[in-house]
């Protein structure tokens, strides 16, 4: 961001939950940080006028190119629909008001690290195959009722069943 009052404001918002490094808002001095630091977040600031929404969606892209899985927040004119929709079909998860008051900025980015703090702790997932010594034996059933408990549990489930073209999970 050239605009040190919301750099300012956004280090007020994330005191005590993140370390902000506020850099030139230049593709290539962004993409090389990013790729040496490996930050946990990027904000990149639309700022309010076409010229520094046409930057920003320049930096938005090259960073996004560089790593399409770095999560990208975008601080910009949020009453512009048109601004928003680019910013998101850009690569960014999520986009805040440039004119938010600290607290909103400490909400928004910080359910942001908390999303991204979650997914980290996520577990590991693991395989499970269900077999039988006989074609339909009842195994479809037993990994669909499986899969079904899995997932009534908050687990994430996908049940590939390998028993095409006739199967009792289907």
């Amino acid at each position: 961001s050239h605009d040190t009052a919301m750099t300012e404001r956004l280090v007020a918002a994330l005191e005590s939950g993140a370390g902000v490094v506020r850099m030139d808002p230049v593709a290539e001095t962004l993409r090389d940080m990013a790729a040496s630091v490996r930050p946990d977040l990027v904000v990149v600031d639309f700022g309010g006028s076409q010229a520094e929404f046409d930057a920003g969606m320049l930096i938005v892209r090259a960073l996004h190119e560089a790593d399409p899985t770095r999560p990208l927040v975008a601080l910009g004119d949020e009453s512009s629909s048109s601004m928003v929709l680019a910013a998101v079909r850009a690569g960014v998860r999520d986009f805040i008001d440039h004119a938010a008051p600290v607290e909103v900025l400490r909400r928004q980015v910080g359910a942001q690290l908390d999303q991204l703090r979650r997914a980290a702790a996520r577990p590991a997932g693991r395989l499970v195959v269900v077999k039988a010594g006989q074609p339909n034996d009842g195994e479809g059933l037993f990994a669909a009722n499986y899969a079904v408990l899995e997932a009534q549990r908050g687990g994430e489930v996908l049940l590939v069943d390998c028993n095409l073209p006739s199967t009792i999970a289907g």
